[in-house]
């Protein structure tokens, strides 16, 4: 049993108070309550049998709680509230007896133990989930998670399996044995897998990728936000090609015009102002210069839009760099000069270092 058991909440009297806590699991003869601590009170902890306290303890704050047909229980507790100063983890037998206790460096870790109570998974946010046998506290395995910083784990079937769930999710995903080989996965574990493994950069079908990866933002709402951090890791680098470049301005397009998310947008518009970016430049090398304003102005209204971003601060100056050199070549001073102001601005407006020494040299030839 673990967090992914359902619960609920209710009054549980220790010392004649009662107190609300949240039950898990919501109902069965081992039950255990906790309650989060506060900067000002510490928190609550029972163990329940057909509904009746057998033993409470005030631990700092306890943050995971879980119980298992054996009888015991485990109990995550930070070691002061509201810092990073890492957790003990103890099980307990019914009457509260002490059978297993260790302390690990990490904050508010996820417990989960076996139905006979030996094995105890603890996961905290360090990307790995470990399993303990409490009888002679050796660890039996150190696995890296697959989907997130700090997962939800769950022992199920006999031999014990462990399950496990994303941070924020309440379904398993995938599971692995004891020898941390992978046993069983989901589908949207696949579509996971594909969004970790997964660089945007050059090499790759942008196309068939971007696409994939629409269809997964429309569909998988759990996933968005994995989504969007692959977006926001795009590289365009080495991606020289026009064709290449309107590929995927077309299909980020097709993202953008469904975001509603701030930050959603951001990730987006940062890249096509990018791809507008290197679109100009092609334009320029081809001698096209209303298709080089035309992609440069485009650039910038992205880049905005992206703002206070700071990749979009350093999109945005480029573009501004960039017109400014290519009124100057064009004899177009005062254009130049107000371009390359802009650069200045910008700076001053975020209080951010993005003025070059080139920067200040071309305002200073400009303005003479």
């Amino acid at each position: 049993m673990s967090e992914l058991a359902s619960s609920t909440w209710e009054e549980v009297v220790v010392d004649g108070q009662p107190i609300e806590m949240e039950i898990r699991p919501e109902s069965g003869q081992y039950q255990v309550g906790q309650r989060y601590g506060s900067e000002d009170n510490r928190g609550y902890v029972a163990l329940l049998t057909d509904g009746k306290v057998t033993y409470y303890n005030r631990p700092v704050n306890p943050r995971s709680t879980a119980r298992s047909p054996s009888g015991h229980a485990a109990i995550a507790d930070w070691r002061a509230y509201g810092e990073s100063t890492g957790s003990e983890i103890t099980v307990r037998k019914e009457d509260g007896t002490v059978v297993y206790q260790t302390e690990i460096d990490q904050s508010s870790p996820y417990v989960a133990l076996s139905d006979d109570g030996t094995y105890l998974a603890i996961a905290p946010y360090d990307g790995t989930t470990r399993v303990v046998d409490i009888t002679t506290g050796n660890l039996v395995v150190l696995h890296s998670n697959r989907l997130d910083e700090r997962q939800k784990p769950l022992f199920l079937n006999e031999p014990p399996e462990l399950h496990l769930a994303q941070n924020e999710g309440d379904t398993p995903e995938y599971g692995i044995s004891l020898e941390d080989d992978l046993i069983w996965e989901s589908d949207e574990f696949g579509t996971h897998d594909f969004i970790e493994a997964l660089s945007l950069e050059a090499g790759i079908d942008w196309e068939e990728t971007l696409q994939r990866l629409f269809r997964v933002y429309q569909e998988e709402e759990d996933l968005r936000r994995r989504v969007i951090e692959t977006l926001a890791d795009t590289s365009l680098a080495n991606v020289d090609s026009s064709t290449t470049l309107r590929t995927i301005i077309d299909e980020l397009e097709r993202f953008y015009n469904v975001m509603t998310d701030g930050d959603h947008k951001r990730a987006a518009v940062v890249i096509l102002a990018d791809a507008h970016y290197r679109l100009a430049r092609n334009h320029k090398q081809n001698h096209q210069k209303e298709q080089v304003l035309e992609a440069i102005g485009t650039c910038i209204d992205y880049a905005v839009e992206g703002l206070p971003w700071y990749d979009a601060k350093q999109i945005l100056a480029d573009c501004y760099r960039f017109r400014a050199r290519f009124h100057k070549q064009r004899g177009n001073r005062q254009e130049a000069l107000t371009d390359i102001k802009q650069v200045f601005d910008l700076e001053s407006e975020y209080n951010v270092q993005i003025v070059r020494e080139a920067d200040k040299n071309l305002q200073k030839e400009l303005s003479n």
